[in-house]
């Protein structure tokens, strides 16, 4: 649902709220008490739309949205008993109502901070793994613009041992990748000519390389 609906309908129901109130309930301390807490926690419905934005886990999103729905359900019923009741106690609603409205403001921080966190983590993962797609790729594409059987057998063989390399990185192995990526620019380069004797040596540092990858990948794991 869109940001801007999401408002349009709480102001709809601040304002439908508003006139069952003030219609239905006899104006008292403890009415005008209890309708400002369930007007700010109907105002937490749309602050939940744009705090979850922080987040793209569809899981830390739910946690804030229910998070707001149920306080503000909980605030409803405390704030009914506000209306009923004449006599209720001004502390004991201002209690009840700023403890939900604490209680829904740290369960927000928390999920947000865990989403933020989870997010990061997931996008450095998802680079991770793409550095074996990535290499696999352009070894693919050099392959194909060369014509020479040996060229294309010595890169099938580099292909093949990248193929079941470790996909997940270590950051320890970040100097080596961009070593790998250097030599699989050479190899490009390479194939464009058919220099099958520069081929063959860059493709052995190449397999060299992804061998000492592997090493700092177990080790670091």
């Amino acid at each position: 649902m869109k940001k801007s609906t999401i408002i349009i309908l709480d102001i709809l129901i601040i304002a439908i709220m508003s006139v069952l109130s003030f219609g239905i309930f006899p104006i008292t301390d403890s009415f005008i008490l209890s309708y400002s807490f369930l007007t700010v926690a109907t105002l937490m419905q749309i602050v939940s739309v744009f705090v979850s934005e922080k987040v793209k886990d569809t899981v830390y999103k739910t946690a804030v949205y229910s998070s707001s729905a149920i306080y503000f359900f909980i605030q409803l019923i405390v704030s009914l008993m506000g209306y009923i009741t004449a006599d209720l106690s001004l502390v004991l609603i201002s209690s009840i109502s700023l403890a939900l409205l604490l209680l829904n403001i740290v369960v927000d921080i928390i999920a947000i901070h865990m989403g933020v966190s989870f997010d990061k983590t997931k996008s450095i993962e998802s680079r991770k793994l793409l550095f074996i797609d990535n290499v696999i790729y352009r070894l693919e594409k050099a392959k194909s613009q060369s014509k020479d059987s040996d060229v294309i057998t010595m890169i099938n063989n580099v292909t093949e041992k990248v193929r079941y390399s470790n996909s997940n990185s270590v950051d320890k192995a970040a100097e080596i990748e961009f070593e790998i990526l250097q030599e699989i620019e050479n190899i490009e380069k390479l194939a464009l000519v058919s220099k099958t004797r520069e081929i063959k040596n860059a493709c052995e540092k190449l397999i060299s390389l992804f061998t000492e990858r592997e090493m700092l990948c177990k080790l670091y794991k």
